[in-house]
């Protein structure tokens, strides 16, 4: 069975301006989703990886500049500064689940009545089949039965419940992506697998994709098909799963990977030394150079170009 290309976008770059400086929060990232597959965007916090996924919607603050080479979505070329195609691939296109459903949730509204009001802006139903739309959404995200749910506030939602309200307003939209960003961030282990089982249940009955954003190795590594591993604003590693987290060959994934609890040694976890750098600051060299175990001195001088040590793995270093 072929598998269908829904997004592909070349070179974006998005870059923040306030208080007088500007922050490259994403440069020059290529990235191609494929309907019904699970997509990982992973890397520590303040990497820019909420910023790339609000950029593909044009989610993002007043004074914020993003360009790109190309952007198609379902085939179709997308122009972030028309407000037309932006409509087009925000909610039927691409939709959110956000980490603190409490942040999005009107807390005034009830729950399902959020819903409706979503089905019948963004997809044009009545009052009535947006009802049963938004029951139905309700029930597809595992809060059953829906009727019970429809008329709750969100203060009388817990943690899981009120992620699944966050899953319903997503299914509401109808969207053919869904960008997941540390949706199982704040929840119990228990309640996190069933709302990966979730989310994993909508992707393979609706075939949507899904871009899950998380810094956890050891979720994604049991959840995506793909994985791009991001490092102050760019990939550096790219690939299947199994083989960038098998076998990872750039050393910050080699780092991150160094950090999973079936690696600890003694009784202690890896851990990467330094911090990731200022993302207003002028870009030289390779961004990992100041904390690499393994850096040359080149490294300091040019920032290396993706190289694809296989035909599905790329690696941004100096060093294969």
């Amino acid at each position: 069975m072929e598998i269908k290309q829904l997004l592909r976008i070349r070179n974006l770059t998005t870059r923040l301006q306030g208080h007088g400086r500007e922050i490259v929060v994403a440069e020059g990232l290529d990235m191609d989703v494929f309907a019904g597959e699970i997509l990982g965007l992973i890397g520590e916090s303040g990497c820019g990886k909420t910023m790339t996924a609000l950029s593909l919607t044009s989610l993002v603050p007043p004074d914020t500049q993003i360009t790109y080479n190309e952007y198609t979505f379902g085939e179709a070329p997308i122009h972030l500064n028309d407000p037309r195609d932006v409509r087009r691939v925000r909610g039927n296109g691409i939709a959110y689940i956000f980490q603190e459903p409490s942040a999005y949730l009107n807390p005034l509204v009830r729950i399902g009545s959020q819903i409706q009001e979503t089905i019948r802006l963004t997809r044009g139903f009545s009052s009535a089949q947006a009802k049963t739309e938004a029951c139905r959404c309700l029930e597809e995200a595992s809060l059953k039965p829906a009727h019970l749910f429809y008329d709750l506030y969100v203060h009388q939602l817990s943690g899981g419940m009120s992620q699944r309200a966050m899953i319903a307003l997503a299914l509401a939209q109808n969207a053919k992506m869904i960008v997941a960003d540390e949706p199982t961030t704040a929840l119990d282990k228990s309640t996190e697998r069933s709302i990966m089982a979730t989310i994993d249940k909508i992707r393979r009955e609706s075939g949507r994709a899904i871009l899950w954003i998380t810094h956890d190795l050891g979720l994604i590594e049991s959840l995506a098909d793909r994985i791009l591993v991001m490092y102050a604003g760019r990939f550096v590693e790219t690939g299947l799963t199994r083989k960038v987290l098998g076998h990872p060959q750039h050393p910050y994934t080699q780092a991150l990977v160094r950090c999973l609890p079936k690696h600890m040694k003694e009784g202690r976890f890896g851990s990467i030394p330094g911090a990731v750098p200022d993302l207003s600051r002028t870009r030289t060299g390779c961004l990992f150079y100041p904390r690499c175990p393994k850096r040359i001195p080149s490294c300091s001088m040019q920032e290396p170009a993706i190289r694809h040590v296989a035909p599905d793995h790329g690696v941004r270093c100096f060093l294969l």
